[in-house]
């Protein structure tokens, strides 16, 4: 198949005659444009005409070509899908005598969008990358615990991508080799777990993306992965109505296992860690498919579970459940006033508030309680246990509460962006931004945060009316 584009602009030639310029591309590994001269019937076919692309005479097509190999898979050759072309500069002598789309330099630069949604930038000089999408659905991101600016995001294409929040540009990607739909870093960051569409889960070194290691226990979708608070542990959500507990492998330095709020970093066999993953224990008794799930800090109360770590997780049932994750037993008690290391089941006491009247379940699709207002953290305000949620709905939506949120529907601040229900929403470790992904509209969109961080300074503009944090009215 052929794309192809008709300069908008009138190019001066000989004797008085106009000619249009024609970019046409297509479907091939090799990524190439071809610039067309409409030479004057009085002229003849085939005619040399002046190309100011390659400075020669040319009868043919003048084409510039750039290899697609190293982002594509032979197999799988990239599409034209849109292309444009930047207008003169206006003010360069070409511009001034009229035949600017051709001599002008800033209008040989074309910009191509392709059908693995990739933005290239084309010219003279070569062709480069100025942006990398998402092939497929995007449906799972983390947050790097340590680096606030490391992100990470998995899509159904198979890919992993890891993007720097800082810069907002894309740093590394791989291909796992199966559909990709969750992903989470380990407490400290060494690696990365990435649940796939079949069962499959496979643990990648976070720096490197080299693979570690590669398992399977059951047969369907993975949906939501998390290592215990002491890294210890990683539990592993799958829509088979269970969640898989394995020993993560992490030790100290002396080959043993620490307790919270020690850390276990050690892996590898030459470190005194075990370098495997070993499933331990399987948890049962939910009656749809587990969509979240969380851990909690060692518990004070009751007197029999104290100094123990739990599982709490929602399913798309609608279930509240706690579990041992070093038997896979069902605890019955009831944990409202549990410590959790993180908040991200949109069924508890701490998040009544977000459901409006008659919104149903599977309307809230992911929620994300931010590091301020969590056990050991300071509150929002100087009130303790005071934080933020955010949220991501079947609506497009993303929306902001406070937390504890369980006034009867509560206030909240709502956000768009998304063109597709709102897979996904996390607050980066450091709670400056959130990101959610969009699923369908193939996107990961970054936000800004105002006046969570305590220490954050005033920004340069805002665009919020009467922003408390700002003290402006713009």
């Amino acid at each position: 198949s052929r794309r192809a584009l008709t300069l908008p602009g009138v190019i001066q030639g000989g004797k008085g005659t106009t000619l249009q310029g024609v970019i046409q591309g297509g479907k091939s590994t090799t990524l190439q444009i071809s610039v067309t001269p409409l030479i004057p019937a009085e002229l003849g076919t085939g005619s040399p005409w002046p190309c100011h692309f390659c400075s020669k005479q040319c009868s043919k097509p003048c084409k510039l070509c750039c290899s697609m190999k190293g982002n594509y898979r032979v197999d799988e050759p990239c599409c034209i899908r849109a292309m444009d072309c930047r207008p003169p500069c206006g003010s360069c002598e070409p511009c001034a005598a009229g035949d600017g789309f051709l001599q002008c330099k800033v209008a040989t630069t074309f910009i191509i969008g392709t059908e693995q949604n990739d933005i290239y930038a084309m010219g003279l000089g070569g062709c480069e990358r100025v942006m990398k999408g998402f092939a497929q659905d995007v449906y799972g991101v983390a947050a790097h615990p340590l680096k606030p600016e490391m992100i990470a995001t998995v899509c159904e294409s198979g890919s992993v991508d890891v993007f720097d929040a800082k810069t907002r540009s894309h740093s590394r990607c791989t291909d796992l080799g199966f559909l990709g739909r969750s992903v989470c870093f380990s407490r400290e960051g060494s690696h990365m777990a990435i649940g796939g569409k079949k069962g499959r889960v496979r643990i990648v070194a976070s720096t490197t993306l080299q693979p570690l290691a590669l398992f399977k226990f059951v047969d369907s979708t993975i949906p939501v992965m998390k290592y215990s608070p002491n890294n210890q542990y990683l539990a592993v959500g799958s829509h088979d109505l269970c969640i898989d507990v394995y020993d993560a492998g992490f030790r100290s330095d002396d080959g043993s296992v620490q307790q919270y709020p020690k850390m276990n970093k050690r892996w590898r066999k030459e470190l005194g860690g075990t370098g495997e993953y070993v499933r331990v224990a399987r948890c049962e008794g939910h009656s749809a498919s587990v969509r979240f799930l969380d851990w909690s800090l060692p518990l004070a109360n009751p007197p029999h579970l104290r100094g123990m770590t739990i599982l709490q997780s929602n399913c798309a049932g609608a279930e509240i459940l706690y579990y041992d994750p070093a038997t896979g037993k069902q605890i019955k008690v009831n944990q409202r006033n549990a410590p959790w290391a993180t908040w991200t089941c949109p069924l508890g006491f701490g998040v009544m508030g977000i459901w409006e009247t008659g919104n149903g379940y599977r309307s809230i699709r992911s929620v994300c309680r931010s590091t301020i207002g969590g056990p050991g953290q300071p509150g929002a305000e100087g009130m303790e246990k005071a934080g933020f949620l955010v949220s991501c709905d079947s609506n497009s939506k993303v929306k902001l509460f406070n937390f504890p949120c369980c006034r009867d529907e509560a206030p909240w601040r709502e956000y768009k962006g998304h063109a597709s229900i709102v897979m996904n929403v996390i607050f980066g470790s450091a709670d400056r931004w959130v990101f959610s992904t969009g699923g369908s509209d193939r996107t990961m969109l970054q936000w800004s945060t105002h006046g969570i961080v305590s220490n954050e300074t005033k920004p340069a503009s805002c665009d919020v009316q009467e922003c408390e944090f700002c003290s402006s009215d713009q």
